[in-house]
């Protein structure tokens, strides 16, 4: 009898361990999606200083938002803004998969934002699009634009 109830025991022990196991191993959070803000550098103006990163593992609200303001941007045939010198630059990587998402420039206007997606090469393969007001001032206040 002795011998039933403590493998009855160690049963019991066991489909609660392995319970906790697969409940941790279903709920925990890997970054699949960040995005990195990054500046030029004051001494050398070729090297961006990647200086604020976020992630969908503590921010997916952040994410999601910047997502849809690339996901609503307009085409732009003549962009309003000095190309040689963006006001910030923008990566969104996925590092469970080691693959660069979007990689961009950013320039703040009066009216919005302009947005250079680089497609590969030089600035020749850059596309331009713009975004309005609200959807720049969002990624103003995830940057922290007035530090840099």
């Amino acid at each position: 009898m002795k011998i039933v109830k403590t493998a009855c025991a160690i049963i019991i022990v066991l489909i609660i361990f392995i319970g906790g196991y697969l409940t941790g191993k279903l709920t925990t959070h890997e970054t699949t999606r960040e995005i990195a803000f990054g500046f030029a550098s004051k001494e050398n103006t070729e090297q961006i200083n990647y200086s604020k990163v976020i992630t969908d593992a503590k921010h997916q609200d952040i994410i999601d938002n910047v997502m849809m303001i690339f996901m609503h941007r307009k085409p732009l045939q003549s962009p309003n803004a000095d190309l040689g010198h963006p006001d910030t630059y923008l990566q969104m990587k996925s590092p469970k998969q080691s693959t660069l998402l979007i990689n961009s420039k950013l320039w703040f206007t009066d009216e919005g934002a302009v947005i250079g997606l680089c497609n590969g090469g030089g600035s020749e393969q850059t596309e331009y699009f713009s975004i309005n007001q609200e959807d720049a001032d969002y990624l103003k206040d995830q940057i922290d634009i007035a530090d840099n």
